[in-house]
């Protein structure tokens, strides 16, 4: 055998055991019953993907413009999937103060830290109600965007 075959069957090696091991983590809390932890793999694949872009090791034409778009739509899969998309919470709290979530007699109930009036109480519930609705639109306006995103753009990124 070439002693060059030699030394890279032996760099290949230490690459395959080196990539096995970053990968550890993201499989060991893999499950399989919510496609997030899909989006997991697929996202930390596309990091991989831009990391590579971004080295010297690459040799693309355009190497480092592909490696921001997939920065870019892996800040948006962050922004959506883990939970830090477009939240009603934070406004309702600035707008009305903070409350306590409780249950009594199976039901869910409210305790909020200022004291307010059952016609108060209702109009928050309609404004709560109008907020959780904009969120909800606002997150699938990121959901598709995100994925015309990687529609438009996952066949340029390799170098």
């Amino acid at each position: 055998m070439n002693f060059l075959v030699v030394i890279y069957w032996i760099k290949r090696k230490i690459w395959q055991i080196k990539n096995v091991i970053g990968w550890l983590p993201i499989i060991w809390n893999q499950y399989d019953f919510d496609y997030v932890y899909a989006i997991k793999v697929f996202r930390y694949q596309l990091s991989k993907t831009a990391k590579f872009l971004e080295s010297d090791k690459s040799c693309g034409i355009s190497a480092k413009e592909k490696s921001k778009k997939i920065r870019t739509t892996i800040k948006l899969m962050d922004k959506l999937y883990d939970e830090d998309g477009v939240e009603y919470f934070d406004v309702m709290e600035e707008m009305y103060g903070k409350y306590e979530v409780q249950f009594k007699n199976n039901e869910v109930i409210k305790v909020w830290d200022k004291k307010y009036t059952k016609e108060e109480l209702a109009k928050i519930d309609e404004v709560e109600g109008e907020a959780i609705k904009m969120s909800y639109e606002a997150e699938n306006n990121m959901h598709k965007l995100l994925w015309v995103m990687i529609e438009k753009d996952i066949r340029e990124w390799w170098d």
